[in-house]
């Protein structure tokens, strides 16, 4: 795990300055640095050691034969099959690091060896046989790659701002990201980052560059699997091969040689992943979980937190140490003016805060990985949309199929859904999925639309690089894929990455294992919400693990966070300091007199709007410490 850095071009920067770009994001890596400078190219990384911590996994490596140098961010989780295979080949190691294995794995294969890659990855190979780099970036943009056309070149990081470091003239805010943030709560997509000039290079395509190119063309390796290809399965094949794709997803995430514990929430997703873990290691080996816990409680009275959950889900099946990670003493906009340098942008999510809180706690522990359940909404359709389109394809098969058993799926699943969400929120859903013009008022009926002005530029760029498929007749397939590429898991990887990375900490998905995300995309729909619950083969393998109490809990409570109430704190007392400032650098943003009524509102207690409050408080944040800053 490794922050990067790379020019691919003819003019490169001096070694002082790139040295100290590349130090920019010392917190990705704090164990070790290099460069690697020749003609046509310079690379440089910061190493977080986490599988062979010596010498043998310095980067940037370099083959001796034919001087073919890499430099890599991520794990290769199958590293270790993939050796074996390598070695049958002929090829020998240095060393054990999953680097050494990626750069044979590219000799032997070339760009072929993405598709035997298990992990999450963005790297930049330089190949002096034919003096171009290969670029790539994982499946599903776990770990980030930025790029910018600079002068006789392209450069390459895995942060912004070693870009800014290196070219200063880089530090202008993008509109239409800014646009796009605050009237639809969408972060890096469209192959747009928050800083004009600067593009997000797209998950599962790769690239091939020149020196002298200022220009890159990225090319898909994977996309999502087609239903109707393989044959159905029976609901009993389904959850057998879910549990075995799961468990071992969660098996060769394991792979380690510094200590290694999980975030736990008390959930479907955190409580699935700790009974896999338990199996992989047996019963005696201590996990150490990490849930966050608030002393504030909501307007119902209920603990701002899930601590309680998190103790059952820990006290069954095996041994495990339960970390409380508390947000009592913390200085809520300090920790946000950090969350917005080290995402090179805004946000739109306050489960910043818990998230900061326990990577801060296991860094201070001495733990340098995580395993979390990122994904796991997004495969098998966890929010109250994707149980509003499931009850839409439900009446529309009855309708077809003049089916009374398709009927009466789809009433369970709404009635099931009152349980677990706001039935306002999933009528809201539903007419959003049957009426487009229905979503985009929504959106901004939610998004206080008065306060916010009109975007003035397009927020929908052509040309988008996409490995989504909208094919097919399940609204719910589609309406998974969109929020999988574009509406809801870039923004939440991004921010997941950048705040683990700030504690030199790596987060592993094992819900983003390739080999589950394409089995659960290729289930139907009633496979997924069945019986009018949500996520069926997760609770499945919860039930048939012992996980009975959870496997059955129905209110999906996400990750609570006290920032509505920390906002509206005497009289939103912080709302009104930065943003109803004279010099507030959202006010090309806003129209202010409905901004002073939304948050009078909120600090009167009702927080509908709370959402576009907070992104208009990071917004102001970043464009403050970030963008109107000069580096130094």
């Amino acid at each position: 795990m490794c922050g990067i850095a790379g020019v691919i071009g003819t003019d490169l920067p001096e070694q002082t300055l790139g040295v100290k770009a590349r130090d920019t994001m010392r917190h990705r890596g704090p164990d070790d640095a290099g460069c690697f400078r020749t003609e046509g190219a310079w690379l440089a990384s910061r190493r977080l050691a986490i599988i062979d911590v010596g010498e043998p996994g310095h980067q940037p490596l370099a083959d001796a034969q034919t001087g073919v140098t890499i430099v890599f961010n991520g794990e290769i989780f199958n590293y270790i099959e993939l050796r074996h295979e390598l070695e049958a080949h002929g090829h020998r190691f240095a060393g054990r690091s999953d680097t050494e294995v990626l750069l044979r794995a590219y000799l032997e294969w070339g760009s072929e060896c993405l598709s035997r890659l298990n992990g999450m990855w963005a790297f930049v190979v330089w190949d002096p046989r034919d003096q171009s780099a290969f670029v790539s970036r994982d499946r599903f943009g776990i770990k980030p790659l930025f790029f910018s056309p600079v002068r006789g070149g392209i450069a390459f990081a895995s942060e912004p701002k070693v870009l800014l470091e290196l070219y200063p003239h880089l530090r202008r805010p993008d509109e239409v990201s800014i646009a796009r943030l605050l009237s639809e709560r969408l972060l890096y997509v469209d192959g747009r980052s928050f800083y004009e000039g600067i593009s997000v290079f797209p998950p599962a395509h790769r690239a091939t560059v020149r020196p002298g190119d200022t220009d890159i063309a990225p090319e898909s390796f994977w996309r999502f699997p087609d239903p109707d290809r393989d044959g159905a399965l029976s609901w009993t094949q389904a959850k057998r091969e879910f549990e075995a794709a799961l468990e071992d997803s969660v098996r060769i995430r394991l792979r380690s040689d510094v200590p290694l514990g999980i975030t736990l929430s008390g959930g479907l997703d955190s409580t699935a992943l700790l009974t896999a873990m338990r199996r992989a290691l047996g019963p005696e080996p201590e996990i150490r979980a990490y849930t966050s816990v608030y002393e504030e409680r909501d307007a119902s009275g209920a603990r701002m937190d899930e601590r309680d959950a998190a103790l059952v889900a820990a006290g069954r099946g095996g041994r495990s140490t339960v970390r409380e990670v508390p947000a009592a003493d913390w200085d809520l906009l300090s920790v946000l003016r950090s969350v917005v340098w080290h995402m090179d942008g805004p946000g739109i999510s306050p489960a910043v805060f818990p998230l900061w809180g326990i990577m801060q706690t296991a860094h201070g522990d001495g733990v340098k990985v995580l395993l979390e359940g990122q994904g796991a909404d997004e495969i098998l359709g966890g929010y109250s949309t994707h149980l509003a389109a499931a009850i839409i394809d439900g009446l529309s098969r009855a309708l077809q199929e003049r089916s009374a058993r398709a009927a009466g799926e789809a009433l369970l699943a709404a009635r099931g859904i009152l349980g677990a969400f706001p039935g306002r929120r999933v009528a809201a859903d539903s007419l959003a999925e049957l009426i487009p013009l229905a979503r985009a008022y929504d959106q901004r009926r939610r998004g206080a639309g008065a306060a916010i002005r009109r975007p003035t530029a397009p927020t929908r760029p052509e040309g988008q690089a996409t490995i989504g498929d909208h094919r097919g007749s399940e609204r719910l397939r589609r309406r998974l894929i969109q929020d999988f590429t574009r509406d809801l898991l870039p923004g939440f990887l991004h921010y997941g990455d950048a705040i683990s990375m700030a504690h030199s900490v790596e987060s592993r998905l094992p819900y983003l294992d390739h080999r589950l995300v394409e089995l659960c995309f290729r289930l139907p729909g009633d496979y997924k919400i069945r019986g009018g619950r949500t996520k069926a083969p997760l609770r499945s393998y919860l039930s048939d693990a012992g996980q009975r109490q959870i496997a059955q809990a129905q209110r999906k409570r996400g990750y609570p966070t006290p920032a509505n109430q920390w906002m509206a704190s005497d009289g939103g007392a912080v709302l009104r300091e930065l943003l109803l400032d004279n010099d507030a650098e959202t006010h090309a943003y806003v129209e202010p007199h409905a901004l002073e009524r939304l948050i009078d509102r909120h600090a009167a207690g009702r927080f509908a709007a709370g959402d576009v409050l907070f992104g208009l408080l990071c917004t102001e944040l970043w464009l403050k410490e970030c963008v109107a800053c000069s580096s130094e």
